[in-house]
């Protein structure tokens, strides 16, 4: 059976929203983003997030040519703004 949200997810038409970027919310970040997801990265550390925006990766996770690739595609974005969510 195919719910509203699986078909939304096979389409890619879903936002996937991860929690906290250290080293698995960035591999999940990574993994998702390469499959062709959209994705919205959330920490309450500004300065990672910071970093992140700047293409500077906080682990090994993800690369930062990987991190500048998918939030230049507009596959991926962070924040650090609970109001934004």
């Amino acid at each position: 059976m195919n719910t509203a949200l699986e078909q939304r997810l096979r389409s890619r038409e879903a936002v996937v929203g991860v929690i906290g970027l250290g080293y698995v919310g960035l591999a999940l970040v990574r993994s998702l983003c390469s499959n062709g997801s959209r994705v919205v990265g959330f920490d309450l550390s500004k300065l990672r997030v910071k970093e992140i925006q700047k293409f500077k990766s906080p682990n090994e996770s993800i690369s930062n040519d990987e991190l500048e690739k998918y939030i230049f595609s507009g596959l991926f974005s962070a924040t650090a703004d609970t109001h934004s969510l």
